[in-house]
């Protein structure tokens, strides 16, 4: 299916990507052909919006990662908590 997309020019749905393995093209089946598990490697955890799904190949034995969707919290500025940290240059213009 992904060799046809590929000569063919046509999108595959995000699905569809991620339940073949982009290196080896074997089908991922979840317990059977990969394992998947979901990492964190920012400073503690501290960061939700950082969750990663990693799936790895028990075929090629080679790891993808793919972004879970988490909404990255507001900026200061736009939560109202202090000036967002400018520089002494940017405050000396203002004043």
């Amino acid at each position: 299916m992904r060799a046809v997309s590929l000569k063919t020019r046509i999108r595959l749905n995000p699905a569809v990507k991620q339940a073949l393995c982009k290196f080896c093209d074997s089908p991922l089946i979840e317990g059977q052909s990969c394992t998947s598990a979901i990492e964190n490697k920012s400073k503690g955890a501290r960061k939700s919006w950082a969750d990663m799904l990693v799936r790895k190949c028990h075929t090629c034995e080679r790891e993808k990662r793919y972004p879970v969707s988490a909404a990255r919290p507001k900026r200061k500025t736009d939560r109202g908590v202090g000036d967002g940290g400018g520089s002494a240059l940017k405050q000396k213009q203002k004043g």
